[in-house]
């Protein structure tokens, strides 16, 4: 949904990526929204009020991103 609003209100695809991580904190994969902008680049999840720059996020490891038009593979 997040995407969907962010793409609606102007965000083009290259903006942003559904990133898949593995939660180190609780060894469980999760979903997370990485938004790319010229104040730099936010992680917007649903287990956080927060929005949060990507620096300060540290308990997540990601594994794949895509967004409308490509996809990632991040290495182990």
């Amino acid at each position: 949904a997040k995407y969907a609003s962010l793409r609606a209100l102007g965000f083009s695809a290259d903006q942003l990526r559904l990133t898949i991580v593995q939660d180190e904190v609780k060894n469980i994969p999760h979903a997370i929204l990485v938004v790319y902008s010229n104040a730099g680049t936010f992680v917007l999840d649903n287990q956080n009020k927060n929005v949060e720059t990507a620096s300060n996020v540290t308990r997540y490891k990601p594994i794949f991103a895509l967004n409308s038009t490509s996809w990632w593979l991040y290495k182990a």
